[in-house]
């Protein structure tokens, strides 16, 4: 059949259909096109003239997809000809559709527009007669295959098309770009952005560059690790470094001396401020950091600095010397992703119980008078200078003793005093990696179990206990400070190790050598077990770890025990000391302080309200990672240098992600509360009000 012919054929059969749907008609339909009400075309009802489209549509599709001589029509059939059928079948399409259709265009055309696509003009995709009644695609490709979209088609084309450019649009964004960055990449992208926006022609005193805080704080720290590093990546301009004058301009807005910091107690009053008491709990720690000893000449103060320096807090006379340590205080709220250095001193060797006793009573009362900070718990070390302050405050160590102290400034708020908990478990492991041979409630445990683990499973591809290395069992003189591998030692999957090679049926001589040797492994089993146990709880750094009211009952039992055994064991040893118990006196001692006030302040924060308890925030990592940030930018800082970084440090460095390969891990994100912006503000306000006396005294 000729293809002219095949075309006449489907113009007659869409014609026919027109009397088909005249026979339908009723009275005449309103229908709204723009808002305004109007009368249907031919008085046809809006449904029945939207179906006669699409019957005619599918009639004309059904004609030209006919089979001519083996050969479909879409491919023979030229497209011009396909477009006048198009034209006159469409001739008698109801004004709604058109009126729809015309809708839609121009709403793909904007977007085309806004997007910026390329103009097609006008006859892009439809064209209409005089009469703004016949609608045709003039734009092949926008028709699949040729055929002929309905309005139901249209609409999801255009919506298709709609997604597609939004996406394309979306995929150009510089947020977009920067959202799979570091937080300290994304300010180095942004800062290269700023500085080739501006244009040198008008930038000819290079003082249009403006810096964001997190990157002159970046920048701040790789001047002090090395100045000549610093001036070859700005004078190659491999970096949009800021000049010296700006890092001087901003070491100079933050106060550089021992004492109390105003501006972090500015900051921990507003963070509190118009907060109900339960909100205001929070905690406070300190710790102390060797230093190098030096001497310095300050000629902006005409001072010496690097000598002893308690910034005239105590009433004790001390005889000056160089400084070789500094004693830090820092506050962690119970509620709250921050903590803020308040106050540092400079002390020759580790501060007495005498001067530590002054100052956390100080440091104690200027946080609820100057902050409104309600202290709760108070946290250190095991060292021998805390049990004394512990002492001297009515703390005893005793079985039946108090770990609770009354508050300086309220007395209906107690102190809860705890020793660091990660420290206490990595001095349990080394105490029995030091003396081999302990004893657990009168039975004696061997270290050297935990060799037999580790040699039953060498040269396996399966082992059960995989995280089991050497390193856990000797440990250097680095490692013993590392509570990680601590924990995997004292852990579950140790205990559970005990518990299959003990009751391994012995099918071969191998395996009966392994059950010998594991026969007295149950005392040790349950050692681990209760270590492993007893941390998990008093570790909870997450809302699935923490304590509940719910929890509260099992997970106290866990601790109870582990205060049982600790008594038991110590009465044993007091009978016979020549048999060492499985950790020190003083961690015994620790162990049992810390879990008494661990039961104490979870009970006081359910009877506030509390809903969830999580035990990691009474540890001293944030101490612990403030130290870490300071070794990496200098690994012996003298008292000039200290200074110099944990004031900048202490105002926009984020204390989860910077510290590599210390003895804390990076799980918590805790932010520093103090910024950097409003310690410049504050250093703008204070130097005009300088300018301004000096004005005034030169009237």
């Amino acid at each position: 059949m000729d293809v002219q012919v095949q075309l006449n054929v489907a113009r007659e059969s869409t014609i026919n259909l027109t009397p088909q749907l005249t026979e339908t008609l009723t009275s005449p339909l309103e229908y709204e096109i723009d808002g305004r009400s109007s009368v249907a075309g031919a008085d046809v009802p809006v449904q029945v003239q939207l179906e006669g489209v699409r019957d005619t549509t599918k009639n004309l599709t059904s004609s030209l997809e006919d089979p001519i001589d083996g050969h479909s029509t879409m491919e023979d059939v030229d497209v011009q000809a396909q477009h006048n059928v198009a034209r006159d079948c469409t001739t008698n399409m109801p004004p709604i559709a058109t009126a729809a259709s015309t809708s839609l265009c121009a709403t793909y055309q904007s977007l085309a527009q806004l997007t910026k696509l390329p103009n097609f003009g006008h006859g892009w995709m439809w064209s209409f007669n005089e009469n703004n009644q016949t609608i045709c695609c003039t734009n092949p490709n926008f028709l699949p295959c040729g055929k002929i979209l309905n309005t139901t088609e249209l609409v999801k084309q255009l919506r298709r098309d709609f997604t597609l450019l939004v996406e394309r649009e979306a995929r150009g964004n510089l947020d977009n770009l920067l959202r799979n960055l570091s937080e300290t990449e994304k300010p180095v992208v942004k800062m290269f952005i700023a500085k080739g926006a501006i244009d040198p022609q008008r930038d000819r005193h290079k003082k249009t560059m403006r810096y964001e805080h997190s990157f002159l704080i970046q920048c701040v720290i790789l001047k002090m690790k090395s100045n000549n590093c610093y001036v070859h990546i700005r004078a190659n301009g491999l970096l949009p470094l800021p000049s010296s004058s700006t890092i001087r301009r901003l070491l100079s807005s933050s106060e550089c001396r021992f004492g109390w910091n105003s501006l972090a107690l500015e900051h921990i009053l507003q963070e509190f401020k118009g907060k109900e008491e339960h909100e205001r709990f929070a905690l406070i720690m300190w710790d102390e950091i060797a230093i190098t000893k030096g001497l310095h000449f300050d000629p902006r103060t005409l001072q010496r600095k690097g000598i002893e320096d308690d910034a005239g807090e105590c009433t004790i006379m001390v005889p000056d010397g160089i400084a070789d340590h500094v004693l830090v205080f820092v506050i962690p709220p119970l509620l709250g992703k921050w903590i803020q250095p308040f106050a540092w001193f400079g002390t020759k060797g580790a501060a007495p119980a005498v001067i530590l006793n002054e100052l956390i009573v100080k440091g104690i009362s200027c946080l609820y008078d100057r902050a409104g900070a309600i202290v709760t718990a108070a946290v250190c070390d095991g060292v021998s200078t805390n049990k004394s302050v512990m002492a001297t405050f009515g703390v005893s160590v005793a079985e039946n003793g108090c770990s609770i102290t009354n508050h300086p400034m309220n007395d209906k708020q107690p102190i809860h005093w705890l020793t660091d908990i990660p420290h206490l478990l990595k001095c349990t492991r080394n105490h029995m990696e030091n003396h081999r041979v302990v004893q657990f409630q009168g039975v004696n445990v061997d270290y050297q179990s935990y060799e037999d683990l580790i040699d039953a499973q060498r040269g396996k591809k399966l082992m059960l206990c995989y995280r089991l290395t050497d390193d856990m069992l000797h440990p250097n003189s680095f490692q013993k400070m590392n509570v990680r591998l601590s924990a995997r030692l004292l852990s579950n999957t140790n205990a559970l190790g005990f518990h299959v090679y003990r009751n391994l049926p012995a099918k071969s001589p191998s395996e009966s050598l392994i059950k010998v040797k594991f026969a007295y492994s149950s005392t040790i089993e349950r050692l681990t077990k209760m270590m492993n146990d007893t941390f998990d709880v008093l570790n909870g750094r997450h809302d699935k770890e923490g304590i509940t009211v719910e929890n509260w009952v099992t997970k106290k039992k866990v601790l109870d025990v582990m205060l049982e055994v600790l008594s038991h064991t110590e009465r044993i040893y007091l009978k016979d000391k020549s048999r060492k118990i499985f950790c020190s006196t003083t961690t015994l001692r620790g162990w049992r302080i810390t879990i008494k006030s661990v039961i104490a302040l979870t009970e006081k924060l359910f009877n506030a309200d509390y809903d969830i308890v999580l035990t990691g925030k009474v540890n001293q990592d944030p101490v612990e990672r403030l130290f870490g940030i300071v070794r990496s930018i200098d690994s012996h800082p003298t008292v000039t240098s200290f200074q110099d970084i944990i004031r900048h440090v202490s105002l926009g460095a984020r204390l989860s992600t910077i510290v590599r390969g210390a003895n804390v891990d990076n799980v918590d994100c805790i932010n520093i509360l103090v910024k950097m912006s409003k310690c410049l503000q504050r250093k703008a306000k204070e130097c005009d009000i300088e300018s301004a006396d000096l004005k005034a005294v030169f009237r």
